[in-house]
Parts: structure tokens; sequence; C-alpha cells
């Protein structure tokens, strides 16, 4: 079943084509001076052709509607291929981080590493972490946000 917010453009258009019919109305009584407001006009061309433009209203806020639910679905494709994807490499990232933190734990016993370059090793894996988990967090999936939370922030020395 559609909701009301999946028809709203087919609800404005209706709204807007029975505007339309009973300002053409108007018009005729207004500005041709026809004795009453015909709702119906007897005139065969006048209503064909308030029938026409109304269904044309009508069927252009379905179209709309149609294609925004489409645009939607798109988006929502788009939404769940990205979580997979930051899920998938979030699982081989953390994979490599503990076979890196192995590596680190055998340097810091071997007592060869110089400190320097242990310290510089740990640093990079703390900003692969902290990059990984912002990447897992972006909320508005498009290119920007994306390409701005895995880039790093200055160090704040």
């Amino acid at each position: 079943m559609r909701s009301l917010q999946d028809l709203k453009y087919s609800i404005s258009a209706f709204i807007v084509a029975i505007c339309y019919w009973l300002l053409d109305s108007s018009i005729h009584y207004v500005v041709f001076t026809e004795p009453a407001i015909e709702l119906i006009p007897h005139d065969a061309n006048e209503l064909w052709m308030r029938i026409m433009l109304f269904l044309l209203l009508v069927s252009f806020g379905f179209y709309v509607d149609h294609n925004n639910k489409l645009l939607r679905k798109k988006e929502l494709e788009k939404q769940k291929i990205f979580l997979a994807t930051v899920h998938s490499s979030h699982h081989i990232v953390n994979n490599l981080l503990n076979q890196m933190q192995y590596f680190q734990q055998e340097a810091m016993q071997s007592h060869t590493f110089n400190q320097e370059m242990i310290e510089l090793y740990e640093q990079s894996m703390r900003e692969g972490e902290s990059l990984l988990k912002r990447l897992s967090e972006v909320n508005d999936i498009d290119e920007t946000t994306i390409i701005n939370s895995v880039t790093p922030k200055p160090n704040k020395t």
C-alpha cells in the first residue's frame, strides 16, 4: 500500500488540476461573460481541452512520484553496497592490524628495533584504525563525504 508521502506529487498535481478547472470556468464566466459558471462545459471542444490538461497534470504527478520512488530505491541500494564494502574492508584491515600488532610485539621483544621506528609504526596503526572508524561512521553517502572521512587530519602537536 502506498503512503501519502509516496503520492505527494500526484496529490499536488490533482489539486493543481482541480484549481485549473475551476479557474478556467471562472475565466469563462468573468472574461467571456457567460451567463453562469459551467463546471462541465457544454462546448465539446472546451470539455476535451480541460479533460486533456487535467489528465496531463495528474499523469505528470504520478510520473514524478514513480521516478522519485525509483531514485529512493537506488539510493538505498547504494547505501547497502557502501555499508557492505565498508564492513568487508573493516574486516580485512582488522585482520591486517592484528598481524601488525604481532609484528610489533616481536619487534619490541627483540630490542634491536629503533624505538623511533616502533613509535612511528604505532602511530601509523592508530591512524589506520582512526580512518577506518571514521569511514565506518559515514552516514551521508556521497563522494565528498567519503573522501573527507579517509583524509587524515593534521596532527595537533
